[in-house]
């Protein structure tokens, strides 16, 4: 801010920036998981999964056509609260975003009791696939921002459900998280 060079001054506004940034969204993540450790869940609605998932790609910036949402079997409406779900799906697709590369195609598949949140990125080595979802657990060497909060957010979420929550590489390659629901309702 005291330099005279107004391109120091510049480079130290767009650091700082990029730290609230980071700050605002660790703070966030800190906050749902409180939220969710102290809370039971709330009452649930019958849910449409893929209207959920289409809006999940939209507000991730995710085109959200036939090739990026997948509908595999029926029923896709389960019993649930929309806004957890939602918020398990975007710190999914965040995780997918950030780690599977720039190139990668995220996909939504919804089956009869599952909601996966895939890519085919490079996956994850088998000593990090066995730690994640533990709090704040970065891999070593990580160059992406973040705390570790995301799956475990995701987590909970499944747990809350009833449901849970699994973590795997893809066989062809990529990585998968999907929440697998008890209860599944024939749509109305």
């Amino acid at each position: 801010q005291d330099s005279p060079r107004p391109l120091a001054r510049e480079k130290a506004f767009a650091n700082m920036l990029v730290g609230l940034d980071r700050t605002t969204r660790l703070l966030g993540q800190l906050l749902d998981l409180a939220r969710l450790d102290y809370t039971q869940l709330p009452p649930c609605d019958l849910l449409d999964l893929p209207a959920l998932a289409r809006q999940a790609l939209l507000d991730a910036n995710l085109p959200c056509g036939e090739d990026r949402l997948k509908i595999v079997s029926t029923p896709q409406i389960c019993r649930g609260h929309a806004g957890l779900i939602s918020l398990l799906l975007r710190n999914l697709l965040d995780n997918a975003q950030g780690y599977a590369g720039r190139q990668a195609i995220i996909t939504i598949e919804i089956d009869n009791r599952s909601l996966t949140v895939a890519d085919n990125g490079p996956g994850v080595e088998p000593e990090v696939l066995a730690r994640l979802g533990e709090r704040f657990y970065r891999p070593p060497g990580q160059q992406q921002s973040g705390a570790g909060l995301g799956v475990s957010i995701a987590r909970r979420i499944a747990e809350l459900h009833g449901g849970r929550l699994t973590l795997a590489n893809r066989s062809g390659g990529g990585f998968e998280a999907s929440l697998v629901f008890p209860d599944v309702v024939d749509q109305p």
